[in-house]
């Protein structure tokens, strides 16, 4: 079984901007703000989905699709 996990550089400074962020709304709260701490990589089962290269201004993003969905199960209804 593979884990799903997020990797963050813990000391990585970034001051967030319009073009780093893969959004379709077109506005964000946290323009302008910078933060140190950044996710640098995910894996889903497995899989890297996205990476974030230091010389990069922006994540790379794989086109696979890699969602699963998990149908709820109810119990206990009344």
């Amino acid at each position: 079984m593979c884990a799903d996990i997020v990797l963050i550089d813990l000391k990585k400074k970034v001051k967030v901007n319009w073009d780093m962020l893969h959004s379709r709304c077109d506005w964000n709260i946290y323009d302008g703000w910078e933060f140190t701490g950044w996710p640098v990589m995910t894996l889903v089962r497995g899989n890297i989905v996205m990476e974030w290269p230091d010389d990069a201004g922006r994540a790379k993003v794989t086109d696979a699709f890699q969602g699963q969905y998990v149908r709820r199960q109810l119990t206990g209804t009344s």
